[in-house]
């Protein structure tokens, strides 16, 4: 009867862990598809505009 008790215990603890992973994965899922989908609600640009060739000799690539 014992042993009976303890598999039963280890059963339920083992469902209720499984259970525990799924509901954790479907809630980090649901986040990340809710984050994906996300957009901003508007963009503001501060920076004030530079002249052209000024601006491709700051991207240029020095080595």
């Amino acid at each position: 009867m014992k042993t009976h008790l303890v598999a039963l215990a280890v059963a339920v603890t083992v469902t209720g862990l499984a259970a525990l992973a799924v509901d954790v994965g479907m809630r980090e899922g649901a986040e990340r598809a809710r984050l994906a989908n996300s957009e901003p609600e508007r963009v503001v640009i501060t920076a004030s505009r530079e002249d052209q060739k000024l601006a491709a000799a700051k991207t240029a690539f020095t080595f």
